[in-house]
């Protein structure tokens, strides 16, 4: 049994997942950034 859609939609999924994770970084980061730079 195949499911393509299946897979096409979990990696869909995690590629939606990874970019909203790299966002977070991202803001994460640029707080980080400006705390350590208001010393």
């Amino acid at each position: 049994m195949q499911k393509p859609d299946s897979r096409a939609a979990f990696s869909s999924a995690i590629s939606m997942l990874s970019i909203r994770i790299d966002e977070g970084l991202k803001k994460q980061f640029d707080c980080v950034l400006q705390k350590n730079s208001n010393f």
